[in-house]
């Protein structure tokens, strides 16, 4: 028994990289149950470590909490002290429902992307920068918002170069 979900949320990561492990962090706490409202969809950040041409790495998918602005920084914390125990590299990309401008300062060695905010949402006339990807330093990130239809989001396309020193 019990309440069944009326729908399924979650956070997908597709790899042509061979995947060397798989983690999930619940960002909202406690979880809830799904009643049919944006405040209720259950928020996470997904992460896979792949092995990258120079070495493995942490990249990761998430969608922040938009109607409850409390539940929204909270989670935007959780993702952030998540990612500060992460061995570098490490990427995020995701629907953060605000614009980086509105928390970045005061994380300033996290790299966010694209550099110049640009507006993804919603896609039939994008006037919000809430889709971007944040990096630990040491990644060259390269986005940029791409005019295609397919959601009710512009994609971001996202290129990441690693800068590791040479071992000598």
């Amino acid at each position: 028994g019990g309440p069944q979900p009326a729908g399924w949320f979650g956070n997908a990561l597709l790899s042509r990289l061979p995947i060397l492990d798989v983690r999930q962090f619940s960002l909202v706490w406690p979880p809830r149950v799904y009643d049919g409202t944006e405040p209720s969809e259950p928020r996470s950040l997904t992460l896979a470590r792949v092995e990258a041409v120079d070495g493995p790495m942490w990249v990761g998918s998430t969608h922040l909490p938009r109607a409850d602005g409390a539940d929204r920084v909270r989670a935007l914390r959780r993702l952030l002290s998540v990612t500060s125990d992460l061995p570098p590299p490490w990427l995020v990309m995701g629907d953060f429902t605000m614009a980086a401008a509105e928390w970045h300062g005061d994380y300033p060695d996290v790299t966010v992307a694209p550099s110049v905010a640009a507006p993804s949402y919603p896609a039939d006339d994008a006037r919000e920068c809430i889709d971007y990807c944040v990096a630990s330093s040491g990644l060259h990130v390269d986005a940029s918002v791409l005019d295609v239809a397919g959601s009710d989001h512009l994609p971001v396309l996202v290129r990441v170069a690693l800068s590791r020193p040479s071992s000598r």
